[in-house]
């Protein structure tokens, strides 16, 4: 749960405290470690593009200004010369397996000709939802492919790393 504080037409202001237990309580407000985090709308004007300001994830520029591109919560990171503003969000983005990619799959079927493969990771990225691959008797082996046994390189179960060769739908 949460609480919407009372802002002006551009800015929520959201403010939430956890207890021991996981809730919150209305005196919270009045608690010095209560937590005050701004959120912020799709299309949003964040503040100016200044020399020591600089637009990151969940950002994009126009007309000098900084914009929030997607629904989150305003995060500044500030170094020794630059401010860096970014929207972030509670949900992730699925990422879609690209080629040359290295991804981890787990073997769930494997026959003379090719083996099915589920794909749970893309580089460190793990997915929200898997998805299919399928791995050919000539990509197992870079040389000898005609002598590559698929059963005896794969088993239903397995976890492997593999590169990205092709992409069709």
């Amino acid at each position: 749960m949460f609480a919407i504080l009372p802002g002006n037409e551009y800015e929520n202001k959201i403010a939430w405290k956890t207890t021991a237990v996981g809730k919150r309580t209305s005196e919270d407000s009045q608690d010095p470690s209560f937590s005050l985090i701004t959120f912020r709308k799709k299309g949003q004007k964040l503040c100016q593009l200044t020399d020591d300001k600089c637009s990151g994830n969940g950002t994009y520029i126009r007309n000098g200004y900084i914009y929030s591109s997607l629904a989150g919560f305003l995060h500044t990171e500030t170094t020794e010369d630059k401010t860096l503003v970014e929207v972030c969000t509670t949900k992730t983005e699925n990422i879609v397996p690209s080629v040359d990619a290295l991804v981890t799959a787990k073997i769930t079927n494997v026959n003379p000709r090719f083996c099915k493969c589920s794909i749970m990771n893309v580089g460190k990225i793990r997915l929200r939802e898997s998805f299919r691959g399928m791995i050919r008797k000539e990509d197992v082996k870079a040389t000898e492919k005609d002598k590559v046994e698929m059963y005896q390189c794969f088993r239903p179960g397995d976890i492997i790393v593999a590169k990205v060769v092709s992409f069709s739908l």
